[in-house]
C-alpha cells in the first residue's frame, strides 16, 4: 500500500514537472574546478531523483543486512519453540492416553526450547513411573528442580503422590512430613497425607489430620466422616485386642460426642467391652443405644447374642421394642436367642417363627431346630436344620458370629 501511494506521488511529480518545463525547461551550469556541467533543470531534477532511488535501495539493503541475523535467529527460535510446544502437547495427551514410552520420549524431545522445562521433566517422571523407571522418574524431578526451584512445592507433590502410588510409603511420609511442614494448608499435601495414613493403617494419625481435612477442604466431608468412623473403629478394636478395660475406655472417651450416638460405632465398642469380659456393661450400652439413639440390626442382633449376668431382663427390655420401627427379622432372632437362654422353648419357637416369616436368616433355623429338638418334636427339628443348611449353602455371606453367643 505504502509504495503504490510512492509511485502514485512520484509520477504526479514528474507530471507536475513536465508541464512546468514544457514551455520553459530551464537552465542549469554546474561548474567544477576545470569541468563545467550544462544542463536542464528537468534533466537535474530526474538525475537527482535517480540518484537519491539508488542510494535510498543500498541503504535498506545494508539495514536489512544489518538485521538479518537478528531475524533469521528469532524465527529459528519461534520455530524451535512452536515445535517445542507441539511435542508437549502431543505428549501430554500420550500421557493421559495410557501411551508412557512414547510420551516420555515427546516430553524430553525438544525440552529445552520450552517456555517451562521443569513442566515436561514433571510430566516426564510420572511416565516413567508407569514405566517402572525409578531412577528415571527421581532424575527427571531432580532435573526439574535444578531448572525451576520456584516449582519445588509442585516437585515434591509430585514425587510424594508417586512414591505413594508405587506403594514406597516410607519415602512418602518423609516427603510429605517435609511438604507439610512447609505448607500446613495446603489441601493436596493433606489429602496425601491422608490417604498414606489410610494405607499404613496408622488411624491415630489420620484422626489428628481429619480436622485439618475439613477444615482446609482436602476432602469431601462425607469422605472425611466415614473415614473418621472406620479410624475410631480401628482404635476401638485395638484397645480391645489389648483385654485392657482401662485402655479400651480411655479409646471411647477420646471419640466425639455425636459420633458415639452411631449404631455401628456404639456396637464395636459393645463388642470389644464383652471381648474384655465387661458384658454387662456392654448390654446397657446397647440397651441406652438403642432407646435413645434408634438402633440398627447389628445393634439389636448383638444385644441377643451377648450373655449378660440378667438375661431376663434383656429379654424384657428387647420386648418392649415390638411393635415399633425395630420390629425386624434380627428383633425376631435376639429375642428367641434370649428365650433359649431363659429356657422358654415355646416363645422362643414363637419368636423365631415369625423371624423365619419376615425372610430371616439361616441362623433362625438352626435355633429353631435347637429349639425343637428340647420340645422333642424330632421331624420339624431334622426339617429346620435341613433348610438352615441349605440356606447357609446359598448364602456365603453369613455374619460372623462373635464370642459368648447363645
Amino acid at each position: 500500500m505504502k509504495l503504490l501511494i510512492y509511485v502514485l506521488i512520484t509520477l504526479a511529480a514528474g507530471v507536475g514537472i513536465a508541464l512546468i518545463a514544457k514551455d520553459d525547461p530551464g537552465h542549469v551550469v554546474l561548474s567544477i574546478q576545470n569541468y563545467t556541467i550544462e544542463t536542464s533543470v528537468v534533466v537535474l531534477l530526474v538525475v537527482t531523483t535517480i540518484c537519491f532511488v539508488i542510494l535510498y535501495v543500498i541503504f535498506r539493503l545494508l539495514g536489512i543486512a544489518r538485521k538479518a541475523p537478528k531475524k533469521i535467529s528469532r524465527w529459528s527460535k519461534n520455530r524451535k519453540h512452536n515445535k517445542a510446544n507441539q511435542c508437549m502437547v502431543r505428549g501430554m495427551i500420550a500421557l493421559n492416553s495410557g501411551q508412557w514410552e512414547s510420551a516420555e520420549q515427546l516430553l524430553l524431545s525438544h525440552v529445552n526450547d520450552c517456555d517451562k522445562p521443569a513442566l515436561n521433566y514433571i510430566s516426564a517422571a510420572r511416565a516413567a513411573q508407569q514405566q517402572g523407571a525409578h531412577e528415571r522418574r527421581d532424575h527427571y524431578l531432580k532435573l526439574a528442580h535444578q531448572l525451576d526451584p520456584s516449582v519445588d512445592m509442585t516437585i515434591g507433590i509430585t514425587q510424594a503422590e508417586l512414591q505413594l502410588n508405587q506403594g514406597q510409603y516410607e519415602q512418602a511420609l518423609a516427603t510429605l512430613k517435609r511438604l507439610h511442614a512447609e505448607a500446613p494448608k495446603n489441601s493436596l499435601i493433606i489429602k496425601l497425607l491422608a490417604r498414606l495414613y489410610i494405607e499404613l493403617k496408622d488411624w491415630e494419625r489420620l484422626v489428628e489430620l481429619l480436622p485439618l481435612a475439613r477444615k482446609y477442604q482436602a476432602m469431601p466431608t462425607k469422605e472425611s466422616n466415614q473415614w473418621q468412623k472406620e479410624a475410631y473403629k480401628q482404635l476401638l478394636m485395638s484397645a480391645g485386642n489389648t483385654s485392657d478395660i482401662k485402655h479400651l475406655n480411655s479409646a471411647w472417651e477420646r471419640i466425639p460426642k455425636a459420633l458415639k450416638q452411631d449404631g455401628d460405632i456404639a456396637a464395636n465398642y459393645a463388642q470389644q467391652l464383652a471381648h474384655c469380659g465387661d458384658i454387662d456393661n456392654a448390654v446397657q450400652l446397647i440397651d441406652r443405644q438403642i432407646n435413645h439413639h434408634g438402633s440398627n440390626n447389628q445393634l439389636v442382633d448383638l444385644y441377643g447374642q451377648l450373655q449378660g449376668s440378667e438375661v431376663l431382663t434383656q429379654m424384657v427390655h428387647a420386648e418392649k421394642w415390638l411393635g415399633d420401627e425395630h420390629e425386624t427379622p434380627a428383633l425376631f432372632i435376639t429375642l428367641g436367642r434370649l428365650a433359649i437362654a431363659n429356657q422358654m422353648w415355646a416363645k422362643a419357637r414363637d419368636y423365631l417363627q415369625r423371624g423365619i416369616k419376615q425372610g430371616a436368616g439361616p441362623q433362625a433355623y438352626q435355633l429353631i431346630a435347637r429349639v425343637y429338638d428340647e420340645l422333642g418334636e424330632v421331624e420339624h427339628a431334622n426339617a429346620s436344620y435341613k433348610l438352615g443348611l441349605e440356606r447357609a449353602t446359598n448364602n456365603t455371606s453369613l455374619p460372623s458370629t462373635p464370642t459368648r453367643l447363645i
